[in-house]
């Protein structure tokens, strides 16, 4: 059996290779004895990362400028890895003789731009319509779909889905579920469309975390840059501002008043600039170093290098998590660790909803100090009943996914009927 996952991001981000993990588990458990290869934007990282699993791992076939720092190097890489037919062609190569190829779940399919979408956009676009005309089996694993401005983006994507090759497309969460029937009303596509829970919940049950022997709680936050990208220039650069000093003002509160530590973790490290959130972390930990008392802020961002395990490992150590990042507060949560989530796209907010914890859900637009304090503490005290919800909707959620994606990926490969 040869497998293709398309469009996973990169190791660098921890969340997404949480979900690569979990599917790479997932795809030899189905098919023992796999052959597997995956495109990742940061190739060379992923192949170290994924050693043990025994991968082939791809760069896409053409590369989006986002993925590289730097302006003179940016452009050299950027040239190189555009110039560089020998790395395309074994990707194709690869594609032309696979038996299924998965679209890797996450949430990549979403563009702010209201003209023409972005190059890692249009990237991911061209790896499924590839293997589409390829006329290979597809099927999307759990993904977040939209929002998409401008009708460039949905017309593209309707059509990318609609490939005669794709036989199943999961959405994550009710929004993206929502969006797809709308987008797809009418086509083919339309019967080809479900629901399935995110794809770390394919990973055996992790043990809840034990309670710490400590009189100070640990408190994790994972800010994340944003750019409010349907507001005008100016008030979006005003929200950003205030999501900080929300922050900032919330930590100092919850320090007060649960005479806790800070640990600010950078959960996402690149590749491009855009997605790396260690520069939003370091001005958070600078600016709490001034308000807070000595030694009470902590920087968890380690080495660039560090694996995503190495990111992990600290966030297991918090006691509650603040989290923008997405699979921050999810993977938390897996752990029996409350958090408060700050959802700057649908899938924050309706995936709390789906575990029933909807109450310690904000929104990144609309954000409040005292709001954020106040539900950080109280999630803190109902700390062991939030573990108990969580260890009984998880197995529930790992059956679903379990069940769904084994039929879907039954159904691309053509031995059964959903």
């Amino acid at each position: 059996m040869r497998i293709v996952i398309l469009n996973t991001h990169s190791v660098l981000n921890t969340g997404d290779a949480a979900i690569v993990k979990a599917q790479l588990d997932f795809a030899r458990e189905v098919y023992p004895g796999a052959d597997i290869a995956l495109t990742s934007r940061t190739a060379s990282l992923d192949r170290i990362a994924y050693d043990a699993w025994n991968v082939d791992v791809f760069p896409p076939l053409f590369p989006a400028p986002s993925a590289y720092s730097g302006r003179p190097g940016k452009t050299a890489r950027l040239l190189t890895e555009t110039g560089n037919p020998a790395a395309k062609l074994r990707l194709l190569k690869c594609l032309s003789t696979a038996d299924l190829v998965i679209g890797s779940g996450g949430g990549y399919f979403w563009t702010g731009r209201k003209r023409l979408p972005g190059p890692m956009f249009l990237q991911n676009i061209l790896h499924v319509k590839i293997a589409s005309w390829m006329k290979k089996p597809l099927i999307h694993f759990p993904q977040s779909f939209g929002p998409l401005d401008g009708t460039a983006a949905r017309r593209l994507l309707k059509n990318a889905l609609g490939g005669r090759g794709v036989r199943k497309i999961f959405a994550r969460e009710d929004e993206s579920h929502a969006f797809l029937c709308k987008l797809l009303a009418g086509s083919p596509g339309r019967n080809r469309v479900g629901i399935c829970p995110d794809a770390v919940f394919l990973e055996p049950p992790i043990e809840p975390r034990r309670p710490r022997d400590r009189s100070r709680p640990l408190i994790a936050v994972t800010p994340r840059r944003w750019s409010f990208p349907n507001l005008p220039r100016r008030d979006a650069r005003d929200r950003s501002r205030a999501y900080l000093a929300a922050l900032e003002k919330a930590c100092s509160e919850i320090v007060r008043r649960l005479d806790a530590s800070i640990l600010v973790l950078p959960w996402v490290r690149g590749p491009g600039r855009f997605e790396d959130d260690r520069e939003i972390a370091r001005r958070l930990y600078r600016r709490l170093c001034t308000v807070l008392p000595e030694n009470r802020a902590i920087y968890g961002g380690g080495a660039a290098t560090d694996p995503p395990d190495a990111v992990m490992d600290r966030l297991a150590r918090a006691d509650l998590v603040i989290a923008t990042r997405f699979h921050s507060a999810l993977l938390a949560l897996l752990r029996g660790i409350p958090v408060v989530s700050i959802g700057y796209q649908p899938k924050s907010s309706s995936t709390l909803r789906s575990l029933g914890l909807q109450k310690y859900s904000l929104d990144i637009g609309d954000l409040s100090p005292e709001r954020i304090s106040g539900l950080a503490a109280e999630a803190l005290a109902e700390a062991g009943d939030i573990s108990d919800r969580m260890r009984a909707a998880t197995e529930k959620l790992r059956m679903e996914a379990r069940t769904k994606l084994k039929a879907g990926m039954a159904v691309a490969c053509g031995r059964e009927t959903l």
